[in-house]
Formats: structure tokens, sequence, C-alpha cells
């Protein structure tokens, strides 16, 4: 399965960033079972059964990259594009 790979742009300051992938990040968990960790400002490793990739976070732009196995890359399409909608509804 092809790798999700997401850039979105913004002009939040970090405080109010992190409060957004945050949010996202509880609805992930809660529909997919996705658990993010922080690892230093500017990187949350993604994880979940079959789910693995990272966010890395820039001053004026978020890229999302998730890996999937084969069971889990049924989601792989609603997935990103929950993703999508979040983002160009809060981060654009």
């Amino acid at each position: 399965m092809k790798p999700i790979n997401i850039t979105q742009t913004h002009q939040l300051n970090a405080d109010d960033l992190k409060v957004e992938l945050n949010k996202l990040s509880d609805n992930m968990n809660e529909r997919y079972g996705v658990v993010s960790t922080w690892k230093n400002d500017s990187l949350v490793k993604i994880s979940a059964p079959g789910v693995k990739g990272k966010v890395t976070i820039g001053d004026q732009s978020v890229t999302i990259k998730l890996d999937f196995n084969l069971m889990m890359s049924m989601f792989s399409r609603k997935i990103e594009d929950d993703i999508r909608k979040y983002f160009s509804k809060n981060l654009a």
C-alpha cells in the first residue's frame, strides 16, 4: 500500500498548533485507535496496530507520513480524507 504523505501550511503559533494537532490526535484515536506521542516540539510519532508514522512540525507547515500494513490499508483512504478535511478546516 502506498503511504500517506500530507503537507499543510499554517499560520498558527506553536501553542495553537499543538492544540489543533492534539485535537486531531484525539479524533484519530477515537475512530481508528491511533496513538500519538510527542517526541519534541517538532516531532510526533504515530502508532496503532498496522499503522506507523510521524508528524513533522515546521514554523509554517505540518507534514504527516503514515505507513499501513495490508489489513489497515483498507482504511488508509478514509484516514487520509479525515486528516485533509481537518487540516483544511483548522489549519488553512
